[in-house]
């Protein structure tokens, strides 16, 4: 279980699932180790931190104004409620499908906002179409999906946009 023991994320935890490849956590993290045949599941040690009483314990253990930190001496003496294994196994898992669930939605987020990208990469493929139709760089489908405007107009200027709030 990995805990951000500095900065923005202070607090903030993950659960490294055995089956993910060897890394090297930065020192802004520190890594709960949880020793096979213990008396805690890592789901549930997961769970707990990422609980608002377990960040709220946690945070109770920040240092500093600027960049807040905890430090590792006081995270050894941090003290973890751990019920029995049955039941810890229980809530472990119920917190890993929730994880697995997140993580594959963010994924799928990600890759719709790669593929928005790509979309409007090819909506606008050229620059400037008309230098691109005269220069005839581009094939045919280059130039149809390409948006040539009929005309280009300053947005304050534009009868059809209001622009609100911001600076002047």
């Amino acid at each position: 279980v990995l805990v951000a023991v500095e900065g923005g994320t202070v607090g903030e935890c993950l659960v490294v699932p055995d089956e993910d490849p060897e890394f090297v956590p930065s020192q802004q993290v520190a890594t709960l180790r949880v020793l096979r045949g213990g008396e805690i599941d890592p789901w549930y040690l997961g769970a707990w931190l990422s609980s608002d009483q377990g960040r709220q314990r946690l945070m109770m253990l920040t240092r500093g104004s600027t960049i807040k930190r905890i430090a590792v001496k006081d995270l050894e003496k941090f003290e973890v409620p751990v019920p029995e294994m049955a039941v810890q196994k229980r809530i472990g898992e119920r917190y890993r499908a929730f994880s697995a669930s997140i993580l594959a939605h963010e994924e799928a987020v990600s890759n719709l906002k790669a593929l928005r990208m790509v979309d409007l990469l090819v909506a606008f493929a050229v620059d400037d179409p008309v230098a691109a139709a005269r220069s005839g760089s581009g094939d045919a489908r280059d130039r149809a999906s390409t948006v040539e405007p009929a005309s280009a107009v300053p947005v304050g200027e534009s009868a059809a946009i209001e622009i609100e709030g911001g600076k002047s």
